[in-house]
């Protein structure tokens, strides 16, 4: 019989990372996304052209693909939870995707590259073939999250609480490049921003030495970290967690907490407090699936 596939609520997850924080314990969560699965299906495929592009935004040296690619697959496995991407194919989730026009050629994703071009939405392809791609990595970890984990941990009226309930009076250290979002974070706890720069910037050369050195020193030595810092920043919360601190890949939401728009594909389904907010709300949309978050 089939093992059903068990991907964990919000509140149980967030009861794990509060228990994390009260006994000191390693903890991660760390959603690998589009841009992740990209990044390993193009190292597996050996897909320059692709490589040179995702290689271009995040900075990192050819010399240093397979170190970088070896890592995100250790620290994924370790997490204490990484995301599932099938919850936008649920009943359960609202979609993530279009459904496109046609189907795949062949079931087999090391030779879809270029059939995925003459279709709608080569994401749609990506990501159905995310648990090869995540297999053939070594990416071993069924402990799953929803993929907007970073987004529904702060919605409000949800569960009893929600993830700046239990960040309160704590002390929080960011991996961010919007250094702008401490001011609004120090309305609830203490910050220390760990600045680095922004996509496209060269940010494997010009802060992952210094970013990792830091991390080796002062893991354990705040409550939780909260890291967006694009693919490398799965590497980051991997050691995070390997030198005992607790930590989660909070992505997007600092765009969100530094003004910007939320991002397209929830804006249906969420909505921000106020505009000085913390928090999200589901829309009437969104409402529907409250029940299974």
């Amino acid at each position: 019989m089939k093992k059903k596939i068990k991907i964990y609520k919000v509140k149980e997850i967030l009861e794990e990372i509060e228990c994390a924080i009260l006994n000191k314990k390693p903890f991660s969560l760390i959603r690998i996304g589009d841009g992740g699965v990209d990044f390993l299906r193009s190292v597996l495929t050996n897909n320059i052209e692709r490589l040179l592009v995702i290689l271009g935004k995040e900075g990192i040296p050819h010399t240093k693909i397979y170190s970088i690619f070896y890592l995100f697959g250790k620290y994924c496995s370790q997490a204490n939870f990484i995301d599932y991407p099938d919850i936008y194919h649920t009943k359960e989730f609202w979609p993530r995707f279009k459904k496109p026009k046609a189907t795949l050629i062949t079931k087999d994703w090391r030779n879809t590259y270029n059939d995925i071009k003459i279709y709608n939405n080569e994401k749609f392809f990506l990501m159905k073939q995310w648990k090869d791609i995540y297999n053939d990595a070594e990416i071993y970890n069924d402990q799953y999250c929803n993929p907007e984990f970073n987004f529904l941990s702060l919605l409000k009226g949800i569960n009893e609480k929600n993830l700046i309930d239990i960040i309160r009076n704590k002390t929080v250290y960011c991996i961010t490049n919007f250094i702008e979002t401490k001011p609004l974070l120090q309305t609830v706890c203490n910050v220390k921003i760990i600045r680095i720069v922004g996509t496209g910037k060269n940010l494997y050369k010009r802060n992952y030495k210094d970013v990792t050195k830091f991390i080796k020193k002062n893991a354990n030595k705040c409550d939780l970290w909260f890291v967006g810092a694009g693919e490398i920043g799965r590497i980051f919360s991997g050691m995070i967690k390997q030198h005992g601190g607790r930590t989660i890949d909070i992505g997007s939401v600092f765009d969100c907490w530094s003004g910007r728009k939320i991002p397209k594909r929830l804006e249906k389904f969420i909505f921000r407090i106020s505009e000085n907010s913390l928090e999200f709300r589901l829309t009437e949309n969104g409402k529907k699936y409250g029940k299974y978050i």
